[in-house]
C-alpha cells in the first residue's frame, strides 16, 4: 500500500479499518460495520472523513511533519493535507487505539447511533489499558517502502524495556 502515488489519507483509512477489525475481534465493537455507524470513517460531501479514532494513522516527517507537508494545520482528510506519496518521502505509520472513558462515554455511548455497536461490558475491561500507539518511520522507495524502525523494540520486548527488565 505504501508506494509512490498512494494518497496519504488512504493510509489513515486503512489503519482505521484494521483497528476496527481488531476491536471487533476483541468484542469491544459488535454488529456489522457495513452499517456505517461503527465504521471509523463516514462519507461527508462524497469524501471519507475520520471518525471513532481520536488520532490520525500517521504524519509526514521533517521540519513541518505534523502539518502535512507544510500546508498549515488542518484536519486529517482535508484536501490540502492529503497529498500523494512520492519517492524519498518519510512518513510515520502510527495507528493508535485509545480507551478514554470521558471521550467514549461523552461522544459514543451517549449517542444511540454509536452506542449500539459498543459492548460496554467488554469495553470496561480496556479502560485501564488506556491505549496503545506504535510508530514506524517509513521511507517511500521507487516501488514500495523501507521500514526505518525495524530495530526498535516492540510488543513483549518493549514491555520488558519499559519495566526495566531488558
Amino acid at each position: 500500500m505504501i508506494r509512490p502515488g498512494t494518497l496519504f489519507f488512504d493510509l489513515h483509512i486503512h489503519a482505521s479499518q484494521v483497528a476496527q477489525e481488531g476491536l471487533l475481534a476483541l468484542g469491544v465493537l459488535r454488529g456489522d460495520p457495513a452499517e456505517g455507524a461503527a465504521s471509523p470513517t463516514e462519507q461527508r460531501h462524497g469524501r471519507p472523513r475520520r471518525r471513532a479514532r481520536g488520532q490520525a494513522g500517521g504524519h509526514h516527517a521533517g521540519d513541518d511533519g505534523r502539518h502535512g507537508a507544510g500546508h498549515g494545520r488542518r484536519r486529517v482528510g482535508a484536501p490540502a493535507v492529503q497529498g500523494y506519496l512520492k519517492k524519498n518521502m518519510i512518513v510515520t505509520v502510527e495507528p493508535g487505539v485509545y480507551f478514554c472513558r470521558e471521550y467514549i462515554e461523552g461522544y459514543f455511548l451517549s449517542n444511540p447511533r454509536h452506542a449500539r455497536f459498543i459492548n460496554k461490558a467488554v469495553l470496561e475491561k480496556y479502560y485501564r489499558v488506556g491505549g496503545v500507539r506504535i510508530e514506524d518511520d517509513i521511507l517511500v522507495t521507487d516501488d514500495g517502502y523501507e521500514n526505518l524502525s525495524t530495530g526498535a523494540p516492540k510488543g513483549e520486548e518493549l514491555l520488558r524495556v519499559i519495566n526495566g527488565k531488558a
